[in-house]
């Protein structure tokens, strides 16, 4: 179940933590908590950007940003391997 969410981050597509859910037939919660689980075991990071440093101005995410919205995640090196070994 963790594989399939880790290809569902490598696809680069916006997908909300419902969305996931949705799609892997388990609760909000448990998607939260395999995210966790993924960030702590290092095969996922979430940059933090901040809308007043500036490099969200123009961004086609912009909208979609902000506390209680999308969160972004991306695969670590380590990640990246436990996919494609």
């Amino acid at each position: 179940m963790l594989r399939d969410l880790l290809r569902m981050t490598e696809q680069g597509t916006l997908i909300t933590e419902r969305e996931i859910a949705r799609r892997m037939g388990v609760s909000v919660g448990l998607v939260e908590s395999m995210l966790g689980e993924l960030v702590r075991a290092g095969y996922l990071s979430q940059p933090t950007l901040e809308a007043d440093s500036g490099c969200c101005h123009g961004c086609s995410l912009e909208p979609a940003c902000g506390p209680g919205q999308a969160r972004l995640w991306c695969l670590t090196p380590k990640g990246r391997e436990a996919l494609h070994p």
